[in-house]
C-alpha cells in the first residue's frame, strides 16, 4: 500500500493500491475492499519528508497509533518488521546495487592487504561510510566533541525506536592490540585508544543538552573502535577483547578484517542470491 513514492521508493518496494482505501472504524482499520486489502495492513509506505521518501512496513501503523491494532502479538510483529525493513531499505539505498557493493568489498580487501599507511584506509572508509554502516541515515566526518581529538566518523542509524548515534575511531591496521609473550595484555597504544572512547562518552554525557542539538535524537551513543588485524588474534585474545567490550554496553570493537566480514554478511542479507 502506498500514498506517495518515486523511483527511489520504487526500487525498494512492490506497491499495490493507494492508501486512500484504508479507513478507520472505531478501534480497527478497514479497507474499502477488505477481502483484497485487509491482509496488507502492514505493507505500507509513506513520505517522511521531501528528501527522504520511504518508511518501511508497519511505519504507517506506528504513525497512526496502536488504537488500530487490538492484538498485542500483531503489535510486536509490526515493530519487528519495521526494524528489519529500516536496515534493509537503507542498506539498499546506500549500497546502490549488488555489483557496486561487491566491487567495493573487493577494493577494500585489496587495499587492506596492500595499504602502506593508515591514511589510505581512513580515506577509503571516510569516502565510503556505507562500508562501516550500510544502514546509516546520516554520516558526519570528523565531528568535533570539544576535545583535542575527534572521532573519524559519526553515524545516525534510525530504527522504529528512534535514532542511534555511533561515533567511530579508526586506528592503524598494524597497531598492536596485545603485548607479545605468553603473559600478554592489552598494548599501551590499544589501551590509549580505548580510553579515548571513554573520554568522548564522558564529554557527551556531561553536556548532553548541547550535543543533543548538534546530533538530533542523541540519547545514549555507541562508540566503535576499529583497530588491528585478525591475524594477531587467537581464541584467547579474541575472548579477552569480547570480555573487555561487553562490560560497557555502548562500546564495540572491530578489526579491519571484521569490517569486511560483516559487510559481506550484510550484502548476502540485503541482496540475497546475488
Amino acid at each position: 500500500m502506498v500514498e506517495c513514492f518515486n523511483e527511489v521508493a520504487g526500487r525498494l518496494f512492490t506497491f499495490q493500491d493507494p492508501i486512500s482505501k484504508l479507513t478507520s472504524e472505531g478501534h480497527a482499520a478497514r479497507f474499502k475492499d477488505s477481502a483484497a486489502f485487509e491482509s496488507n495492513l502492514v505493507e505500507v509506505i509513506v513520505m517522511e519528508r521531501a528528501d527522504r521518501l520511504w518508511f518501511p512496513p508497519a511505519s504507517k501503523v506506528l504513525q497512526m497509533g496502536w488504537k488500530y491494532l487490538e492484538d498485542e502479538n500483531v503489535r510486536d510483529k509490526c515493530k519487528e518488521l519495521a526494524r528489519q525493513s529500516l536496515t534493509a531499505a537503507r542498506g539498499v539505498v546506500n549500497l546502490r546495487s549488488p555489483s557496486e557493493a561487491r566491487a567495493l568489498l573487493k577494493q577494500y580487501r585489496s587495499l587492506l592487504d596492500g595499504a602502506q599507511s593508515e591514511a589510505e584506509l581512513q580515506s577509503f572508509l571516510e569516502s565510503h561510510p556505507e562500508f562501516v554502516y550500510p544502514e546509516y541515515d546520516q554520516v558526519i566526518s570528523k565531528p568535533s566533541l570539544g576535545g583535542e581529538r575527534v572521532p573519524d566518523l559519526a553515524f545516525s542509524i534510525r530504527s522504529a525506536s528512534g535514532s542511534q548515534w555511533v561515533f567511530v575511531e579508526i586506528e592503524r591496521p598494524d597497531k598492536p592490540i596485545f603485548t607479545t609473550g605468553d603473559f600478554f595484555q592489552f598494548s599501551g597504544q590499544f589501551t590509549q585508544a580505548k580510553g579515548q572512547l571513554l573520554h568522548w562518552d564522558n564529554l557527551l554525557t556531561q553536556d548532553h543538552p548541547y550535543f543533543s542539538k548538534r546530533f538530533p535524537g542523541l540519547l545514549k551513543p555507541t562508540f566503535h573502535l576499529i583497530c588491528g588485524r585478525n591475524k594477531e588474534l587467537d581464541s584467547r585474545r579474541r575472548e579477552m577483547i569480547t570480555t573487555e567490550f561487553s562490560s560497557a554496553s555502548n562500546r564495540t570493537f572491530s578489526t579491519f578484517d571484521d569490517l569486511a566480514n560483516r559487510f559481506e554478511r550484510i550484502l548476502d542479507r540485503v541482496f540475497p542470491g546475488l
